[in-house]
């Protein structure tokens, strides 16, 4: 309910629904863990990586983390990401996981030719598994960077046979 009243609501075919990333949001995730940033399954897309990256550039100079995994990121969004981070936005930044978004072969190569290459420190993680959230009490409401239909299929914890 907190996520969903920080983003701005965008209409779609029918009844459907869609929740756009806002800088305001990012810039408060960043206030609640500076130093890791967990948007991991919330449908971000292309059109949302502008916010990000604003709200990057406003409040990830302590970030050493993002988990972008399991959105609609493309190629588009891929390359504004990109741009931000080798223009300095999160000079900290250790570790991007972006599996399980919808990029090609171009935004690999935007990854692997071009922000690797400039940011040599930073591990990226490209496959669906790499970042995990920590589970803390009293954190925000997370996201696993598991797919949820995997989530799913899994039976809840004590769940015997």
């Amino acid at each position: 309910a907190e996520l969903a009243a920080s983003m701005r609501t965008t209409e779609r075919s029918g009844d459907e629904l869609a929740f756009a990333l806002t800088a305001k949001e990012v810039v408060a995730r960043c206030g609640d863990d500076p130093e890791a940033l967990w948007l991991s399954g919330l449908g971000i897309k292309d059109s949302d990586v502008d916010a990000l990256c604003d709200g990057l550039r406003k409040a990830g100079s302590r970030l050493t983390s993002i988990d972008l995994s399991h959105n609609a990121i493309a190629d588009a969004g891929v390359q504004k990401l990109v741009t931000a981070l080798a223009g300095g936005a999160c000079p900290k930044l250790a570790e991007l996981c972006l599996g399980g978004n919808s990029f090609g072969a171009l935004g690999e190569q935007m990854v692997a030719g071009g922000l690797r290459a400039l940011r040599r420190g930073l591990v990226v993680h490209m496959a669906a598994e790499g970042c995990e959230a920590p589970a803390e009490a009293g954190a925000l409401p997370q996201r696993s960077s598991r797919p949820p239909e995997a989530a799913a299929k899994e039976p809840p914890a004590g769940a015997g046979p």
